[in-house]
């Protein structure tokens, strides 16, 4: 639990989502990062570790990259400070310069 305690003394943490936008999501575990396929989940190395501690997180969309997939940012808490997490990201969501944009969505189907 060292994690935890390095953060114990921090009210919020503040990182990116992941290290990349939006992929397809029929893409499966193969994303590619730096030029590198990932192996397994190390596409998400900001998340996962607070999934382990147990502290709150919650991810918002940050931006939209030149292509029009967005760029998420997460915040993070001290274990058991959910309520802090969900005020902070409220007051962000309000505030916010984000406005929703969505790119235009690619219809796959075959009905």
């Amino acid at each position: 639990m060292a994690l935890r305690a390095a953060t114990r003394e921090v009210d919020v943490l503040l990182t990116p989502t992941t290290p990349i936008t939006a992929f397809p999501s029929d893409q499966g575990e193969a994303v590619v990062v730096d030029g590198k396929v990932s192996e397994g989940l190390s596409w998400t190395p900001y998340t996962y570790p607070f999934n382990l501690t147990g502290q709150p997180a919650i991810s918002m969309p940050a931006a939209l990259d030149p292509r029009g997939l967005p760029i998420g940012i997460q915040f993070v808490g001290r274990f058991g400070d959910d309520h802090r997490v969900l005020d902070i990201a409220a007051d962000y969501e309000a505030n916010r310069p984000w406005k929703p944009a969505y790119p235009e969505l690619i219809k796959h189907s075959t009905y």
